[in-house]
C-alpha cells in the first residue's frame, strides 16, 4: 500500500511491476486486486489494461508510512526510472508520429511531473535527479504543447533547466 503512494494521477500494471518491487514469489496484480477490494486503491478498465489510483488522502497517509519505512527514496528513484524511460520512449514514438504516444503521455503527465516537482524540491540536487527532471520536462512539453497549458509547461522547463545548470548537465 505504502509503495504505492509514489504514483501521481494512477498506473498501469507494468508501471507497478517494476516500481513496487515486490519480489518474485508475490503477484503485483494480485496484490493490487487485494488492495482494492480493501478500497485503499481504486482502478479503472480490466487486464493489462487497468489503471489504478489512489485517493489523495490515502496517498498522504501512504507516503507517511513509505516515509517512516525507511522506503521513500528507494521507491521514488523506482518511480523515476520507471517513468523517464517511458517518457523516453512516448516522445520517440511520438516524434514518429503514432497516435498513441499522444495519449499516453496525457495519460501520464501527473508522473511526469512528480519527478521535475521531486528534483526541484530536493535540497541538494544531483546529476541524476537533474538529468531525469530534463527528460521528464521533454516529455511534458510535448504532453503540453498538445493540452495547451503553458503556464505549467514554462514552470516545469524552468525548473529542470535550473537544475541540470547547475548541476553542468547540457540541455538535450
Amino acid at each position: 500500500f505504502r509503495r504505492a503512494s509514489v504514483f501521481r494521477g494512477g498506473f498501469e500494471l507494468a508501471a507497478a511491476e517494476r516500481v513496487l518491487e515486490l519480489g518474485d514469489d508475490v503477484g503485483t496484480r494480485e496484490v493490487l486486486e487485494r488492495l482494492k477490494s480493501r478500497s485503499l486503491i481504486l482502478s479503472r478498465g480490466a487486464g493489462e489494461h487497468a489503471r489504478y489510483s489512489m485517493l489523495e488522502a490515502l496517498r498522504g497517509f501512504a507516503t507517511e508510512r513509505l516515509e517512516e519505512a525507511g522506503e521513500r527514496a528507494d521507491g521514488e528513484a523506482r518511480h523515476t526510472d520507471c517513468y523517464v524511460e517511458l517518457g523516453r520512449a512516448l516522445r520517440t514514438a511520438f516524434e514518429r508520429h503514432d497516435p498513441q504516444a499522444d495519449r499516453q503521455l496525457a495519460i501520464e503527465v501527473d508522473n511526469l511531473a512528480a519527478i521535475v516537482e521531486r528534483a526541484a524540491a530536493a535540497p541538494r540536487p544531483t546529476s541524476g535527479n537533474a538529468s531525469a527532471a530534463l527528460e521528464a520536462a521533454l516529455a511534458l512539453d510535448i504532453a503540453w504543447q498538445q493540452r495547451g497549458t503553458p503556464a505549467e509547461q514554462a514552470q516545469a522547463l524552468d525548473s529542470a533547466l535550473m537544475l541540470a545548470e547547475g548541476r553542468g548537465i547540457p540541455a538535450p
